[in-house]
């Protein structure tokens, strides 16, 4: 029979009577040097664990007859060996006797509930592995409380990277190194302190967002145009913005620039929809950005980064998108296509409004030009008012929408 005996940060002490007999009457004990160093009275044989799970199994598979001892760190089902050996030597063959896991004992030290935490490893993924930091932002974002195992290639400094490229420096980040040790260190900071430090290899991220109250209702397309601060008329209107947001394609944990943002109001409900991404909002003129900023912080967005910038040079330095949104472009508008044809990636749709037929005309040439699919709608809206107690219909300007995809 093999034991799997989960070992809590204290060593030996972690240990009930249970798991200490097991221990005395095995033939054989398996563990890490952290481990097996507090068994030196052990009198079987000893085999030390350093992840040659090889030579580990072929040893075990000799003496599984007799009463063998894994020792595994914490809940050996919790992103442990124990799932592993169970899949090799059978139910019948193994038991497993769980401690408190790592996680119970970095919330238990800052002292937090880590009642609907979310655990994400990423240790062993590799820079090309299942479970990367680009594959998973998504899950850490929309958590609460999020728990995550790393590894040499996803540090904690990574983590905190992948938020501050979303925007999210307001996450509180604790990273706990050599947990239960001499070595322990807890580190506390939000992600642009954690960005820049370096860790031992041993350690344990936890990323916790503040409690956000409401409901799970999801959110309303077409915010009316008076819950904006804007700059008179410089705002894409609620019909509109509907049309646009769904020709953007957006997607969950994606990234949008939305250049010349105006008012900000397509940013907004694309920041609103985006779960674990992120919309980066350009804007030249300092009226608008202090509109933008106060309609983020209005819709409390932690999400939206506001940039004070005139594109294309605003664009050096932010992450790739998955989307982009131009609102109208004006003069610069082939020199911002121009910029983005050499930089998005191939299939990343460009999204241009406008009321003008030069710009129309700008735009499309440009994609016919580079050999881009485009495709081109006009939305003409129409709203009521009230003239002598009758409704009548008021046409506004015709918009053009047109949305190529990056070849």
């Amino acid at each position: 029979m093999i034991y799997i005996i989960g070992v809590g940060s204290s060593g030996r002490a972690s240990l009930g009577k249970e798991a200490l007999e097991i221990i005395d009457r095995s033939k054989l004990l398996v563990g890490t040097w952290r481990f097996i160093e507090e068994f030196s009275d052990f009198p079987g044989d000893i085999f030390i664990f350093d992840g040659a799970l090889k030579e580990a199994f072929a040893l075990v598979e000799e003496r599984k007859r007799q009463p063998v001892a894994f020792l595994a760190t914490g809940d050996p089902l919790l992103y442990g060996i124990g799932a592993t050996l169970i899949k090799r030597f059978g139910r019948r063959n193994t038991r497993v006797i769980p401690n408190v896991s790592i996680v119970q004992e970095a919330f238990a030290r800052i002292k937090e509930s880590w009642e609907g935490v979310e655990v994400i490893s990423l240790h062993g993924s590799g820079k090309n592995g299942p479970r990367t930091i680009d594959n998973t932002i998504a899950d850490i974002v929309e958590s609460t409380r999020c728990a995550i195992f790393t590894d040499s290639t996803n540090t904690p400094s990574s983590i905190a990277k992948a938020l501050l490229e979303r925007g999210l420096n307001r996450r509180k980040l604790y990273v706990f190194e050599a947990l239960g040790t001499d070595n322990e260190l807890i580190t506390e900071g939000y992600p642009l302190e954690i960005s820049t430090k370096k860790f031992n290899s041993l350690n344990l991220v936890l990323v916790l967002s503040k409690e956000v109250a409401g409901d799970d209702n999801l959110p309303v397309i077409g915010l009316s145009n008076e819950e904006f601060k804007r700059d008179g008329t410089m705002i894409t209107s609620e019909e509109v913005r509907a049309v646009t947001l769904a020709k953007l394609g957006l997607r969950r944990g994606g990234l949008l620039w939305d250049i010349g943002a105006g008012s900000g109001s397509v940013s907004v409900e694309a920041a609103r929809l985006m779960r674990g991404g992120a919309v980066f909002a350009i804007e030249k003129k300092p009226n608008r950005v202090r509109d933008i900023e106060a309609n983020k912080k209005s819709f409390d967005l932690e999400n939206l980064v506001v940039i004070k910038g005139e594109a294309p040079d605003a664009l050096k330095g932010l992450p790739l998108p998955d989307s982009v949104f131009i609102g109208g472009g004006g003069a610069g508008l082939l020199k911002i296509l121009a910029n983005l044809s050499k930089r998005i990636k191939s299939g990343t749709p460009v999204v241009i409004n406008t009321v003008t037929v030069e710009s129309l005309g700008t735009a499309t040439a440009f994609f016919k030009r580079n050999s881009w699919p485009f495709e081109m709608t006009e939305v003409n809206i129409s709203n009521s008012h009230v003239v002598a107690e009758l409704h009548l219909l008021r046409a506004k300007n015709p918009i053009f929408i047109i949305r190529g995809i990056k070849p």
